[in-house]
């Protein structure tokens, strides 16, 4: 015999039944953050917050205050919410498939639907998962400053353990001029502040 949740019995062949994970309500209480993963793109990747369970679905009302009630399949228990990961002020690198933002440098200016509202170094303002974003140290001009000689690091072979000196920033790239004069764009993460060079540290006629 089962007694359903409604409080009815039945009888039930044992090839009928299957041993049951947690209920809605075991595996959501009420409060839990959640994070929806669902094939209905208004609601996919919105986060919220669980308020009550029905029937075997789960209410969750989301962070524009919307209500929905999701099987608890469509639910997965969240981490930070966008708001919590990415303060308002954060300094985050985009890292994402669109060429034209990936590799970009901005700042958090809100979050809205799950999504991370970044202006970045021009001043264009975009809207991202947060998956998309990683908190970032330094921007490019902060740790690389106008003047700052450096040596830089990466796996092109022309490139890597050249010397040259900081020109600009932009787009989240550092301008370096090389010894040779050429001038070259390259995320900061490929650069390290150098000590002199051997031209600074053995200056023409050293003994």
């Amino acid at each position: 015999g089962v007694e359903l949740e409604n409080g009815d019995v039945v009888g039930l062949p044992p090839q009928q039944l299957r041993a049951a994970g947690k209920s809605a309500s075991q595996a959501f209480p009420v409060g839990t953050a959640v994070d929806v993963v669902c094939e209905n793109q208004d609601l996919n990747g919105r986060h919220g917050k669980v308020t009550g369970n029905f029937r075997g679905r789960v209410g969750v009302e989301l962070e524009n205050g919307d209500k929905v009630g999701l099987p608890p399949q469509q639910l997965r228990a969240a981490g930070k919410s966008a708001s919590q990961a990415f303060p308002v002020g954060t300094a985050v690198d985009i890292v994402c498939e669109n060429q034209d933002l990936n590799g970009r440098h901005g700042k958090v200016t809100g979050n809205c639907r799950g999504r991370v509202g970044v202006e970045l170094e021009n001043g264009d303002k975009v809207g991202l998962p947060p998956q998309q974003l990683r908190s970032v140290g330094k921007n490019a001009s902060q740790a690389c400053p106008v003047g700052t000689a450096v040596d830089i690091v990466c796996e092109n072979q022309d490139l890597n353990g050249r010397h040259g000196k900081v020109t600009g920033n932009f787009r989240g790239r550092v301008g370096v001029e090389l010894e040779n004069g050429d001038v070259v764009g390259l995320p900061p993460q490929q650069l390290r502040a150098a000590g002199k060079s051997a031209s600074q540290a053995f200056p023409v006629g050293t003994a």
